[in-house]
């Protein structure tokens, strides 16, 4: 399993935004008691992380992330049980479309959707 290159610029915590999905299915229709069940054991971690970097560093972070990104590697995060001034390195796997702004003549910021490695729901 590839670690996240030391030589490409980590995610923004401060930028850190994401969603717990609990793999809830629930009746499609309205009743008075809708049924719901758990469509997995484990629920799915996503967030969005941000990356400020020059053109030279995008090219480099872009090539790695067409290569290996899309496929779990280790990664520094910010942990999902600790404060968020502490980071923890985890399982992490990009799920979406990279965005991409501009924010000057030789800088930019890049947004991508991240997922962490599934925890088993005792």
């Amino acid at each position: 399993m590839p670690d996240y290159p030391t030589t490409l610029p980590l995610p923004e915590p401060d930028n850190y935004n994401g969603t717990l999905d609990q793999g809830l299915i629930r009746t499609s229709f309205r009743v008075t008691a809708p049924n719901q069940v758990k469509g997995y054991n484990s629920y799915r971690e996503d967030i969005s992380m941000s990356f400020s970097m020059d053109n030279d560093t995008y090219d480099a972070w872009i090539t790695w992330v067409n290569s290996n990104g899309y496929d779990w590697f280790n990664m520094p995060v910010v942990s999902s049980r600790t404060p968020t001034d502490i980071t923890s390195t985890q399982l992490v796997r990009f799920s979406s479309d990279v965005q991409v702004a501009k924010q000057g003549d030789n800088w930019l910021t890049v947004t991508v959707g991240a997922e962490l490695q599934p925890k088993v729901i005792p």
